[in-house]
């Protein structure tokens, strides 16, 4: 249900301003509105979600359309891109129902399932989507688009379910969620595949692909030899062929790949392996049964059973969450940790049933992990006996709480009471959604917020509350605005292609119900922060831009 909202005259708000002060206002720059014509299409937005930005403040999302127009619910999601920096910049990349390319004719069915799309630092769109159509079944239904940046180039297939796969004599039985670089250019996409037909058996069956400068290349797959292992059969220097590939691949910004696999050959204790790919040559980094670092790198009685997820920086610096082999000390409560090798040597950031850093809880256990190409870590995790709670740490520092459900809220008089999963930029700023307890002057009407931390902060700290649900301003439209927050999609993904909701240029992208003196109530996608482009679009626009330092006004909200 949405709020009603109460309009009160300057000197009305002012004369009730103690109820709330808000801080200084950075600039709110309106993206796209629902009611605003949907480019590529003849009908307008309605909904819109997973919005994603880049440095060059290129905004991805995916939209509903509103009924009408020929939109029904076969052809009503779409996914755009909207360059900031110009006025109604955004291109429609693909539709429900419209042709995909590369498929002879098969239309796309259900983009709900491409919500992991990618828009990189050059402008390439990357993602996952369903078919429908003459000659489409379930061996063939799924496929990966590519788009390269600049707009000068066209959607393209970079692989389909049923296609062959280049480097065997099969073809794709199933083709997995994609990575891709932020910063190498050119097209560097990596996904997982599983493979059938020819000489396709159980044991050759998986593949790890790449779609590099436009040519989808095998790079690894099932029963082919590894490099040289840290652990083996036969000790160090082992070298063994490679299973099934296991968690999804992960690629620094400037194009280094992390991935993981089951390995053949060694004893069935030893038959995971970490591997990094680095200028087209791949080595191991971490093997099963590795024992467990303390905090201070020095191995402890703890071996390390699995490698659960990753991420790795341009720096071949990692952070991995990790399963532990029951003994030795190792039960359900305590056998998953996370380690990193920012800064130095692998070493302990956190472990299930570890008291917490700030103490009183204790690690529960880990939702996401984070890792800026500056070094700092970020961790989602939950903690006992509440729940929620944020961390992050400087290169080879300790991890410091950021925010914790039950606690203090920056920048307000309450506390949170259900944090967001945060997203991460490559200069380790941690952005995050929560809601706030009902108490004080906290009430229905603003109980959320939008919070990042500091850029380059050692230890990490939180910066400032960036956006309350009910708060208001004017604009330079002369429109006074509320804002009620709408989840902003915040990605799990810290430096990697898989978009990050906010920038290195402390921009961010947030997904807001609005009210205005002239519109009523409306969803929109903005960029907050210290450096969105400027401008009105039209002097009967709304909401283009808030200016810093606006001041406070006060508001009564009426249920």
């Amino acid at each position: 249900m949405k709020t009603n909202y109460q309009f009160l005259s300057l000197a009305a708000c002012l004369a009730i301003a103690g109820s709330q002060t808000l801080p200084a206002r950075e600039l709110l720059k309106l993206v796209r509105l629902e009611s605003d014509a949907a480019a590529g299409t003849p009908a307008d937005f309605n909904t819109f979600a997973s919005a994603i930005i880049n440095n060059s403040n290129e905004i991805g999302y995916r939209a509903t359309l509103r009924p009408g127009s020929g939109v029904n619910s076969s052809n009503n999601l779409g996914i755009w891109q909207d360059d900031a920096n110009v006025p109604y910049g955004a291109e429609l990349i693909a539709r429900e129902s419209f042709p995909a390319p590369g498929t002879g004719g098969a239309t796309f069915s259900n983009l709900i399932n491409s919500s992991t799309f990618q828009i990189n630092d050059q402008g390439d769109m990357l993602f996952r989507a369903r078919l429908t159509g003459p000659g489409v079944n379930t061996s063939n239904d799924f496929g990966i688009w590519y788009r390269p940046g600049g707009g000068s180039g066209a959607l393209t297939l970079v692989a389909r379910e049923g296609d062959p796969a280049p480097g065997t004599d099969g073809v794709f039985a199933f083709v997995d969620f994609p990575t891709q670089s932020d910063n190498a250019g050119g097209g560097e996409v990596y996904f997982k595949a599983e493979l059938t037909g020819g000489t396709t058996t159980i044991f050759n069956n998986n593949a790890l692909y790449g779609y590099i400068g436009g040519v989808l290349t095998l790079i690894h797959r099932e029963g082919d030899v590894t490099p040289v292992l840290p652990v083996g059969s036969g000790g160090p220097g082992t070298t063994a062929t490679y299973g099934d590939f296991t968690a999804d691949p992960m690629i620094s910004s400037d194009g280094k790949l992390a991935f993981s696999a089951n390995i053949s050959g060694v004893p069935s204790n030893r038959n995971e392996v970490l591997f990094i790919r680095d200028g087209g040559i791949t080595s191991a980094v971490m093997q099963e049964d590795t024992p467990l670092p303390d905090a201070t790198g020095t191995p402890t009685a703890a071996l390390i059973s699995r490698f659960t997820s990753y991420t790795i920086n341009d720096s071949s610096e990692f952070i991995v969450r990790v399963g532990l082999r029951f003994g030795g000390g190792v039960s359900t409560s305590n056998n998953e940790a996370i380690i990193t090798s920012a800064g130095g040597p692998f070493r302990l950031l956190a472990r299930e049933g570890d008291v917490t850093p700030e103490g009183g809880t204790t690690f529960r256990s880990f939702r996401n992990i984070y890792l800026g190409n500056s070094g700092a870590t970020g961790l989602y995790s939950l903690v006992f006996p509440i729940d929620d709670s944020i961390y992050s740490a400087a290169s080879g520092g300790a991890l410091v709480n950021i925010a914790k459900e039950g606690t203090a809220a920056a920048g307000t008089d309450t506390t949170y009471s259900q944090l967001g999963r945060p997203s991460m930029n490559h200069a380790g700023q941690l952005l995050y959604t929560a809601n706030l307890v009902n108490f004080g002057t906290t009430d229905n009407s603003n109980n959320a917020g939008l919070w990042r931390t500091a850029a380059a902060a050692t230890p990490p700290t939180v910066d400032e509350l960036i956006s309350r649900k009910g708060d208001w301003e004017d604009d330079i439209c002369g429109n006074i605005v509320a804002y009620e927050l709408n989840a902003p999609n915040l990605d799990a993904a810290g430096v990697s292609g898989t978009g990050r909701s906010i920038n290195d240029n402390d921009n961010l992208v947030v997904g807001l119900i609005t009210t205005t003196t002239g519109t009523g109530q409306a969803e929109g996608i903005y960029i907050l922060g210290d450096h969105p482009p400027v401008f009105c679009d039209a002097p009967s626009d709304q909401l283009r831009n808030i200016p810093a330092g606006a001041g406070p006004i006060a508001v009564s909200w009426v249920e």
